[in-house]
């Protein structure tokens, strides 16, 4: 296989004022945190030099509610073997070819697959495979396949350093094939309003009472909101007066719910259900938690971060790339509620150090979280990758 330079010098450099034509490939768009940064991305990148396309494998009830910040297309794939599959790879690969398309980007196995298949035999100058998790899911015969498929990559593109290592380790990837761009956050959500009174007033949070809040997806296992869970039982029994918001929805909420009532902590418990704008949640919370095992870079995080919310956080994945201890945030490790426990009284009970962990946040999300910074970082990378610095 050629090298990824060895391609740059076939590129026509006489046609680098031309706009540098991408396909991103996702297998379909979900209301999630890599679908969020990829459609933010999308809309950011700057169309006199970029002309991004979007394709998703399968359709969602979420393709058909938004607006798409590009030319966009559903190839109906839903299983990777079947005749139509086949057929549809042929059309796609001509589709590819034709349109003289520069760079094809994918997300999650499905795509990855079926996209980075189509890139080569349509000869696209440059392939990237995102990787944004840890590979919790993977089952031995994904990662056969995985590792087959990584030969016809020329770059993987993540989100943290701990990503990185982790999976050039796992999936037998050289070091030097990886690059890292950290996720995005619009700066102008941190001058949203700290708290708003009617929104507690609405969910029957007295005035006198502290919130610690989570923003997670209730269908994965991996969020551990469990683990928050058990942590608010332990919080009540030495501060009466807090209240537990859980932002998200999912598979697991009875399940959680039922736990709330085994541990007598339910009527402190409040299920705010998945939101399209979460800001305003996030804004009564005095302290923002992130319960995971297993994390690749959280937009939680970010979240909480941007509107001065101190963090307390599971020690996994890229969570230590961003919080510093006793600087932005606390970090315990996974499944210890007892520890994650006391460091949130440790927050409640020091309003000044609440204050100074998530102003320390809050300028480090200014300072190298901003989407002004992120998309620059985007395009300069796509520019470097077919020659047309």
């Amino acid at each position: 296989m050629e090298s990824l330079n060895q391609k740059k010098i076939l590129i026509d450099m006489s046609n680098s004022h031309k706009k540098i034509k991408i396909v991103f490939m996702i297998d379909q768009l979900e209301i999630g945190g890599t679908e969020k940064q990829l459609l933010k991305m999308i809309e950011l990148l700057d169309r006199q030099n970029f002309e991004p396309t979007l394709i998703c494998l399968k359709p969602s009830k979420y393709f058909s509610e938004i607006k798409l910040p590009c030319e966009s297309k559903i190839l109906n794939v839903y299983s990777l073997i079947s005749f139509h599959s086949f057929i549809t790879l042929i059309k796609f690969v001509r589709c590819l070819y034709k349109n003289k398309i520069d760079i094809v980007q994918t997300y999650f196995f499905d795509s990855t697959f079926f996209g980075v298949i189509s890139a080569k035999f349509a000869g696209v100058p440059v392939i990237i495979s995102c990787k944004r998790d840890l590979g919790f899911w993977h089952t031995k015969g994904l990662l056969v396949v995985l590792k087959i498929i990584n030969h016809l990559v020329d770059k993987f593109l993540v989100n943290s350093e701990a990503i990185k290592n982790h999976i050039a380790q796992y999936e037998s990837i050289p070091l030097r094939k990886f690059d890292v761009i950290y996720n995005g956050i619009e700066t102008k959500i941190c001058n949203i309003k700290r708290t708003d009174e009617n929104l507690k007033q609405h969910y029957n949070i007295p005035d006198n009472h502290y919130v610690v809040g989570i923003v997670a997806n209730l269908n994965r296992q991996v969020k551990r909101v469990d683990v928050f869970i058990k942590a608010a039982a332990e919080i009540v029994n030495t501060i009466d007066n807090v209240s537990f918001i859980i932002v998200g929805d999912g598979s697991l909420k009875d399940g959680l719910r039922e736990l709330g009532e085994e541990l007598n902590s339910k009527k402190n418990i409040i299920f705010i259900g998945l939101q399209d704008d979460i800001y305003p949640f996030i804004s009564l919370f005095d302290v923002g938690v992130l319960s995971s095992d297993s994390e690749g870079f959280s937009n939680s995080i970010l979240e909480y971060m941007s509107l001065g919310i101190p963090v307390v956080a599971t020690d996994v994945g890229g969570n230590s790339e961003i919080i510093q201890e006793d600087v932005n945030g606390i970090l315990v490790a996974p499944g210890d509620y007892h520890c994650m426990a006391e460091n949130i009284c440790k927050l409640l009970s020091d309003r000044e150090l609440r204050f100074r962990l998530g102003g320390n946040g809050k300028r480090l999300i200014k300072k190298k979280h901003s989407w002004d910074i992120i998309i620059r970082e985007f395009e300069n990378y796509y520019y470097k990758l077919i020659g047309n610095e």
